[in-house]
């Protein structure tokens, strides 16, 4: 399998153009084609912006503020993946034979109201209608999503130094997955952590271990 990336980063910061997961052109014929001649490759969804993206999906049970989700979203469009959007990049991997790995926000679900990340343990809430959405449509039978990973280098630069919470949050992750897909029969698996350094990643794997499927 090969293995390719797609990013956040908006129109305006140098060299990424209309590249980034919501803007490109998902429906051009040559980017398809071109795709196609990759197949079967894994195309991860993340970087450092993941962990900045909100997820509106109103059509999810139990989503509690969809009227301040619209409005974060319509402040910030370049970070909100709606579900229109969504469907747009599943059905895109899907006619490309590719398999999703999507990387999750976590620091944007750790701030306090001054915008200081891991001060709380994470709100699963808005990924939870993300990872609903996926499970009951005909891509969580068909597995175009391959795994989940949760945050991007949350160790790096200390972005996020409670271990504690992190293993919450995986375990909460894998929780929610074995809760959604549980009557279908390709279950995406639980990735990460996605960190830089030898021991830090020795150190979250001896926690992480019993949540992850793909380290």
């Amino acid at each position: 399998f090969l293995s390719t990336t797609m990013d956040w980063w908006p129109q305006s910061a140098d060299g990424w153009g209309n590249s980034s997961v919501i803007n490109a052109d998902l429906q051009n014929p040559k980017l398809i084609e071109a795709a196609k001649n990759l197949s079967p490759f894994f195309l991860r969804i993340g970087g450092s912006q993941a962990d900045t993206i909100i997820y509106n999906f109103p059509s999810a049970a139990n989503v509690t503020d969809k009227d301040g989700i619209s409005l974060a979203c319509s402040e910030k469009p370049q970070h909100c993946l709606t579900e229109a959007r969504w469907a747009e990049v599943l059905d895109f991997a899907e006619k490309c034979g590719a398999r999703i790995v999507f990387t999750l926000a976590y620091l944007l679900h750790t701030r306090d109201i001054y915008g200081n990340n891991d001060q709380h343990d994470w709100v699963s809430t808005n990924a939870r209608s993300l990872l609903e959405y996926t499970a009951n449509s005909k891509h969580g039978q068909l597995g175009t999503v391959y795994g989940f990973e949760l945050g991007n280098e949350l160790r790096h630069g200390g972005k996020a130094k409670n271990t504690t919470r992190m293993v919450t949050a995986y375990k909460k992750v894998r929780s929610i997955i074995e809760e959604l897909w549980e009557n279908n029969p390709i279950k995406p698996l639980v990735m990460g952590p996605a960190c830089t350094g030898t021991s830090e990643f020795k150190q979250l794997l001896e926690t992480l271990g019993p949540f992850i499927d793909i380290a």
